[in-house]
């Protein structure tokens, strides 16, 4: 339905171009069936603009191929657009200077009682927070959340940003990975190094996010969706933000070359691309046996209700009833039984 209404309103505009202004031009893309065909119609005349023709999927980064071609001819660019991920972009082609001196993102919209709309200083911001940050606000961005990436639970964009300052200001070579985000060895490394500081206080201190996780579930009372992720699941969140980074710092190339998906935190079925979140077991397989012994005895003493008591094993904390006090919680298991049993033997 959406690309059937951009063709209309694409198509309506050619035929009632007499309606425009002297002097106004309004420039079309991606609403007519040649997806990369570009037009820019006057009050008198059509013409195609092929220095614009791309194979852009996106209206962000279009937005950006259209906003960088002006900053040849234009000093000044306003960029009309509530979308995050166009904000970051902006900043980005901005620090790198290739959009013009005065760059704005007219943002916001009027409701009932409130006029919200405002011009946001891109320039401005970008002199600032300085050009480091900029250059790695995409990866930042993607890694946090977007459109195509996860975002980490209770971690919004104002924590990520902070922290980011922080670190490019105390690391600075570490975090030029992030103005590239294209070498996964580099990225991985400070891309966790960016999480361990968000998720880590000054009694956590931990080289990996699974010590990190193990020392937070087994010291702190947080719920599991607040837990960093493991190593495994983080590997595939990084590539599936490269992917993504990729196709952003593409955008000033109207037809660029995108990686392939698959490989990338992706992989194909039969319903299309699908993320991949992880390539290891999610638990251990003893781990995974032992949370199935559970009982039916609140006292764990007759052994045909007690999985653990049948099997000669000690109650422990995976249990139902978690260790604690009951009938089978101190009692060794029959073969450490034996054991102690043939040394006290020997002994004598």
């Amino acid at each position: 339905n959406k690309a059937a209404l951009a063709e209309f309103v694409s198509e309506c505009l050619v035929l009632r171009r007499d309606s425009l202004l002297d002097g106004q031009t309004v420039v079309l893309a991606g609403g007519f069936k040649e997806r990369e065909m570009v037009k820019i119609v006057s009050a008198t005349n059509v013409r195609d603009m092929r220095e614009l023709f791309s194979s852009h999927e996106e209206a962000d980064t279009r937005m950006l191929l259209h906003a960088v071609q002006l900053s040849s001819e234009y000093d000044r660019i306003i960029v009309r657009c509530d979308d995050t991920d166009v904000f970051v972009l902006l900043l980005y082609y901005a620090s790198k200077g290739e959009l013009g001196t005065s760059v704005y993102m007219h943002a916001g919209h009027i409701s009932q009682f409130r006029d919200r709309r405002r011009y946001i200083p891109v320039s401005e911001i970008v002199a600032k927070v300085g050009t480091n940050v900029c250059t790695s606000l995409p990866a930042v961005h993607a890694l946090t959340g977007s459109d195509t990436t996860s975002a980490f639970f209770k971690i919004g964009k104002r924590t990520a940003y902070s922290k980011l300052v922080e670190l490019v200001k105390s690391k600075p070579n570490l975090f030029e990975a992030f103005g590239l985000f294209d070498d996964l060895n580099g990225d991985v490394n400070a891309a966790q190094m960016f999480i361990l500081s968000i998720y880590c206080t000054k009694k956590t201190q931990c080289a990996n996010l699974d010590t990190l996780r193990y020392i937070l579930a087994s010291t702190t009372d947080k719920s599991v969706e607040k837990l960093p992720p493991t190593e495994d699941t983080f590997i595939q969140h990084v590539k599936r933000a490269r992917y993504q980074v990729s196709i952003w710092c593409q955008s000033h190339i109207p037809s660029p070359e995108l990686w392939n998906p698959e490989g990338n935190g992706w992989e194909a079925s039969e319903n299309g691309l699908v993320p991949v979140m992880f390539t290891k077991p999610i638990a251990p397989v003893q781990v995974r046996d032992l949370t199935h012994m559970y009982c039916t005895d609140q006292d764990c003493l007759d052994h045909r209700k007690c999985q653990c008591r049948q099997s000669g094993l000690p109650c422990t904390d995976m249990c139902v009833c978690h260790g604690n006090d009951c009938g089978n919680c101190n009692r060794q298991s029959e073969s450490e039984a034996s054991d102690s049993d043939d040394e006290d033997e020997s002994d004598y």
